[in-house]
């Protein structure tokens, strides 16, 4: 028997700085020997153009980011009309302390009368600065919108201006080697089975198997039946359905005397009934779960990680053991293995201490296009995690390559999944002897959360279109009554009358599609999907207040959380002031505090 998959994340804590330096080189068509050159940081004189054979080159004035000094050296043709044909970034820094300095980098230049779009360049991949003196440049390349086309771009008193924008990634010591746990407020357990248990009411059923066992009872003993007749429900039913009474009543009649036919007669009286006694021999159970791990700013990650240096998930359950994701950015090397960082490594690791015993389990790793246009990639096997064996994985799971063009997110991260089927060994139960057995029903796990996010997705049925930023949003008037009643009225007229049927297009303003789209994904599955934008996350903590949606606020705390950072500290508080979310509000109270140090 399966149960219900046990679903966790954890995200690699990390921090890019980005700083712009915008570069204007005055007097660009007449580049004279003697140019004169200003940077919009001082407005002072650059460095002339060098003049004679050796090539033409600028300087901007140096510029902090990230703790560290740089510039930009421009280059030009040293013949002809001297086009621009390159700009460097330089580190000036005199001493880098601890490791290389990995940064990206991009160049935009605007047309100043706005004709044209601007032209822009940016890195696809991160850029490695070390302390030798050949590792302290990085040649830029040009907009290919710029090349062949530099008067569109100069402006009518001779002057062209580059913005020059730099990311410098920096690790957070603190999570390099145990991740940030990030869960601020504890979330309400799930009430979605417990609200739909109202359509109910409007369902008939017919479980014949409960009404069996009821009829027995009742017929179990004259004492009982007799009880039964003398409720104010059975008076009720007496009175307003006959026909369910004489139906019962048969019943018990027809049990009784198939019971006084099936025991023999004795001069002593019946004998009683015989007692029962019921056990169940369980084969196997089988636990899931599944894990996602995200490692925002991945090619920088990368870029700073070595062969045989790991990143390690947040610590999750499954089955009742400890369990942990090990992912090598550059790759695992084993003796004689090989991976000279052309391969992602991933392991699965066995936290806690199985003693004798074994863990049999059958664990898979998967990457998702988030796009959806290329197909997963998918590793899986079965093994058996024992006391001496506690590492199992793939160590060349995917090449950097694929997984840096295929399978990055647009804000440059990268997510691996790993999903675990445990078996855990077979075991008997049993039930005390009792007159009559209970009927032992196997219930299978719940899964209407997951048929529901079927029926939003499949739009089937739907009755009903919020219409928002352009987009449309199908949904169901019945299931949105039942789990918000505020969203429901927030959109139905109150003036409405019972029982008449809402409006089957809703034009909504002041809220992002994405927002939207999150709370009904809430009111179908009790769930949130993916969010990775700090700004949509605050709106939908404000959404899930507004209609009051305990457990989706608390969710809604705990993403925020995780995408606190240092530009945005302030109006992560700012908004846990105004919804009054006391967690969050600590937590960045103690983020902003420890930033200062």
């Amino acid at each position: 028997m399966a149960s219900a998959p046990q679903r966790t994340a954890s995200t690699h804590r990390s921090a890019v700085i980005r700083g712009a330096h915008e570069f204007q080189i005055v007097g660009y068509r007449a580049r004279k020997s003697l140019a004169r050159v200003t940077d919009s940081s001082s407005k002072d004189a650059a460095a002339p153009l060098h003049a004679g054979g050796a090539p033409c080159t600028i300087k901007s004035r140096p510029f902090q980011v990230g703790g560290y000094t740089w510039h930009l050296v421009c280059t030009f043709h040293d013949k002809g009309d001297r086009h621009l044909k390159s700009v460097t970034l330089e580190l000036l820094s005199t001493f880098i302390v601890a490791s290389d300095v990995i940064a990206t980098a991009s160049l935009r230049i605007d047309d100043p009368l706005g004709r044209w779009p601007p032209a822009v360049w940016k890195s696809n991949t991160a850029n490695t600065f070390s302390w030798k003196a050949q590792g302290r440049s990085w040649k830029l390349s040009l907009p290919d919108a710029f090349r062949g086309h530099e008067d569109r771009y100069v402006s009518t008193d001779d002057r062209l201006t580059i913005l020059c924008t730099v990311e410098v990634f920096q690790e957070n010591a603190a999570t390099a080697t145990e991740p940030t746990k990030c869960f601020v407020s504890l979330v309400p357990p799930p009430t979605i089975a417990g609200e739909f248990r109202k359509l109910l009411l409007l369902l008939e059923t017919s479980c014949h198997q409960l009404e069996d066992s009821c009829i027995e009872y009742i017929a179990s003993d004259p004492d009982v039946y007799a009880a039964v007749r003398a409720t104010e429900g059975y008076k009720e039913l007496k009175e307003t359905c006959s026909s369910f009474i004489i139906e019962v009543t048969e019943r018990i009649a027809t049990h009784n005397m198939a019971r006084r036919t099936s025991s023999p007669s004795s001069s002593i009286g019946s004998r009683p009934p015989p007692e029962k006694s019921m056990s169940i021999f369980n084969s196997s159970v089988v636990v899931r779960g599944t894990h996602e791990f995200r490692i925002p700013n991945f090619s920088s990650v990368q870029s700073s990680h070595g062969t045989d240096q790991a990143i390690p998930s947040d610590t999750f359950k499954v089955g009742g053991y400890d369990w942990r994701m090990n992912v090598y950015p550059s790759g695992f090397s084993t003796v004689g293995g090989g991976n000279s960082g052309k391969y992602i490594s991933v392991f699965l690791n066995l936290g806690t201490d199985p003693g004798t015993a074994s863990v049999k389990l059958s664990r898979r790793f998967r990457i998702d296009d988030p796009t959806g246009k290329a197909p997963s990639t998918i590793l899986a096997s079965e093994v058996i995690y024992t006391k001496a064996s506690r590492s199992w994985g793939y160590q060349k799971f995917i090449t950097v390559k694929s997984a840096k063009s295929r399978y990055m997110g647009h804000d440059g991260s990268l997510t691996i999944h790993c999903d675990i089927d445990l078996t855990k060994e077979a075991c008997t139960t049993s039930t005390k002897a009792t007159a009559i057995a209970a009927p032992r029903i196997i219930v299978p796990p719940s899964n209407i959360a997951s048929h529901l996010e079927q029926l939003f997705v499949s739009r089937q049925w739907s009755n009903v279109t919020f219409h928002v930023e352009g987009s449309e949003i199908h949904a169901h008037w019945l299931i949105i009554a039942v789990r918000s009643p505020d969203l429901f009225f927030a959109v139905v007229p109150p003036t409405a009358k019972r029982g008449m049927v809402p409006k089957r297009v809703i034009q909504i303003i002041n809220m992002k599609a994405a927002v939207l789209r999150a709370v009904i994904h809430f009111v179908y599955t009790d769930e949130l999907p993916p969010v990775n934008d700090a700004v949509v996350a605050g709106e939908m903590l404000a959404a899930a207040r507004r209609f009051r949606l305990e457990r989706m606020k608390a969710m809604c705390e705990n993403m925020v959380s995780q995408l606190v950072t240092k530009d945005n500290a302030l109006s992560m508080l700012e908004l846990a002031w105004r919804h009054r979310c006391k967690e969050l509000k600590i937590y960045c109270t103690e983020f902003i505090s420890h930033a200062m140090k």
